[in-house]
């Protein structure tokens, strides 16, 4: 019961912002703060809090880059995971 009321707050804590932030930094997780900023039409002030509240709150764990090597060489994609 705990866990589905936690789960029910995180949900309305979340907002048509957030979502515009957690759609972006899924299709690409490389986004500067500036461009993410830029891209959801908020201050790069604003977005850098909402971006902290969101890991605060768990929706997003990480966001980063994921090296792969392969026998042909080596290579890194974007990672943008959420919780």
């Amino acid at each position: 019961m705990r866990a589905e009321r936690q789960y029910l707050q995180l949900m309305t804590d979340i907002d048509q912002i957030d979502e515009k932030i957690l759609r972006a930094l899924t299709a690409d997780g490389r986004l500067t703060n500036l461009a993410l900023a830029a891209k959801i039409g908020l201050s790069p002030s604003a977005t850098l809090r909402r971006v902290q509240d969101l890991e605060r709150i768990g929706v997003i764990r990480a966001i980063g880059r994921c090296s792969t090597r392969k026998s042909s060489g080596s290579g890194s994609s974007p990672i943008s995971l959420s919780g």
